[in-house]
C-alpha cells in the first residue's frame, strides 16, 4: 500500500499560503493606492469639497500619506511620492486648511515583517511534515534509535528499517515501535520479519511509492555503502554515521581518517555524520581491513574470553 507523502502536503500548503498572502498584500496596496488619486484631489479642490487634509510625512524622505476629509464627512487616503507637489497644489487653489505631521520613516523590514513571519511558519511546517527513513544494521540500530525518536517526536513521518542476523539478536524492538511511524524488521536467516537485507527493504519501500526526503543510515560500513548507492540512484539525500571506524574519539590516533568529497576528514572530530553520497566507502573499508590478520591473531592469543569454557 502506498504511504502518504507528507513532504508534498507540507510543500503545497506552504506554496498556497505564500501565494494567498502575497496576493492579499498586493491587493490591499492597490486598493489603498487607487482609493483616491491626484486627479480626484484636484477636482475636489476645484469644487471646494475638501474640508481638511492631514499630511503624514517624514521630512527626510519626500513620500507621504494624505488623509482627506470631504464634505459629507467622507474620508479618503492618498499615497504620494512627493509631498512638496501636494503643497504646491494646495497653494495653487489657496487651500490652507491642512496640517503636516512628521512621522518616523517606516523600515522596509517592518513592512515585510508579516510576510517574513508567515514564510518562517510555512518553512517550519514544511520541515516538520516530511518523510524520513532511518536504516540501521546490527548494533548500529542502537544509534539509530535516538535519531528516529527525535524526528518522530518532532512530528516527522519516520520509517525505521532495521536488520539483524537472526531473531535472537533483535534489540530495542518496543522502543523502535514507539519511535517510528512504521517499523520494518528484517533478518538474514528469515527467523523474524522478512528474510532480506536493509537495502532490500528500503528499495521495496521506494518502489512502492514512498517518497523520502532523507535517509539516515547507521550500521556496518558495507551496509551504509550500499544504502547510499541505492539512494543516489533515486536522488534521495542520505546521511551516514561513520562511528564504526572511530577508535579514541579525540582526533589523536587518526584511525578514523576517511575521504569525504575529495577531502580528508576524521570521523570523530569532523563527524561522525556525513553526506553519504560523498563518502569514499571503498577506501574506508580497505583501511579497516589492513591489519585484520594481525588483529585476529592478537585477539586469539591474548583474549581470556576464548580460554573460558562456555557453560
Amino acid at each position: 500500500m502506498k504511504k502518504r507523502s507528507y513532504r508534498g502536503l507540507g510543500f503545497y500548503a506552504m506554496l498556497v499560503f505564500v501565494v494567498i498572502l502575497v496576493w492579499l498584500m498586493l491587493d490591499a496596496r492597490q486598493d489603498a493606492a487607487h482609493s483616491y488619486s491626484m486627479k480626484s484631489l484636484e477636482t475636489a479642490l476645484e469644487n471646494e469639497s475638501v474640508v481638511f487634509i492631514e499630511i503624514e510625512q517624514n521630512r527626510e524622505i519626500p513620500t507621504g500619506t494624505l488623509s482627506i476629509r470631504l464634505s459629507g464627512n467622507e474620508m479618503r487616503e492618498l499615497y504620494v511620492s512627493d509631498v512638496n507637489e501636494i503643497q504646491e497644489l494646495l497653494a495653487k487653489y489657496q487651500f490652507k486648511n491642512y496640517y503636516v505631521s512628521d512621522v518616523p520613516p517606516e523600515s522596509w523590514i517592518l513592512n515585510l515583517l508579516p510576510l517574513l513571519i508567515v514564510l518562517a511558519a510555512m518553512f517550519i511546517l514544511f520541515v516538520i511534515m516530511t518523510n524520513q527513513a532511518a536504516a540501521g544494521g546490527g548494533v548500529g540500530t542502537a544509534i539509530a534509535y535516538p535519531v528516529a525518536k527525535k524526528l518522530h517526536d518532532d512530528g516527522c513521518h519516520v520509517d525505521l528499517i532495521v536488520g539483524f542476523r537472526s531473531k535472537d539478536l533483535i534489540i530495542l524492538k518496543e522502543e523502535f515501535e514507539a519511535a517510528s511511524t512504521n517499523l520494518i524488521i528484517g533478518t538474514d536467516d528469515g527467523s523474524y520479519g522478512k528474510k532480506a537485507l536493509v537495502t532490500d527493504l528500503l528499495k521495496e519501500q521506494i518502489e512502492a511509492g514512498v517518497k523520502y526526503d532523507r535517509v539516515i543510515a547507521i550500521g556496518p560500513v558495507i551496509m551504509m555503502k550500499f544504502v547510499c548507492l541505492l539512494t543516489k540512484e533515486y536522488n534521495i539525500p542520505t546521511v551516514v554515521s561513520m562511528n564504526p571506524i572511530m577508535i579514541d574519539g579525540t582526533g589523536m590516533c587518526g584511525g578514523c581518517r576517511l575521504t569525504v568529497g575529495g577531502e580528508t576528514k576524521f570521523a570523530c572530530v569532523d563527524g561522525p555524520e556525513f553526506d553519504g553520497h560523498l563518502v569514499d566507502f571503498d577506501e574506508s573499508m580497505a583501511r579497516g581491513a589492513m591489519y585484520r590478520d594481525f588483529e585476529l591473531h592478537a585477539r586469539e592469543e591474548t583474549c581470556n574470553l576464548f580460554k573460558q569454557e562456555v557453560k
